[in-house]
């Protein structure tokens, strides 16, 4: 898939790398639910996460753990429940 944005022109996406958003989404985007990552830099731990339901809406996101590395984030069961998770390993936290 081929989408326009307003940081990057026009990018191609990988259908397998389109992540919808489950549950309320993001405060304030709720009505945005498919995005995708894209490394800008390979020298920053930074990446985007850009919106490909408005071109405009991109929002920068961080790997915890190369920031804090004894970060220890508690995800309570509602939450579990909610995103469907049944492998840990299957969870990428930003």
């Amino acid at each position: 898939m081929k989408i326009m944005t307003t940081r990057f022109g026009e990018i191609e996406v990988d259908d397998a790398r389109i992540i919808e958003m489950r549950g309320c989404g993001i405060l304030g985007f709720e009505h945005l639910r498919r995005f995708v990552m894209i490394m800008h830099s390979e020298k920053t731990p930074l990446v985007w996460f850009q919106s490909l339901d408005n071109a405009a809406v991109a929002f920068v996101l961080a790997n915890p753990f190369l920031i804090k590395p004894d970060y220890q984030p508690e995800i309570g069961n509602h939450e579990v429940n909610m995103l469907e998770i049944v492998n840990p390993e299957d969870v990428l936290l930003m």
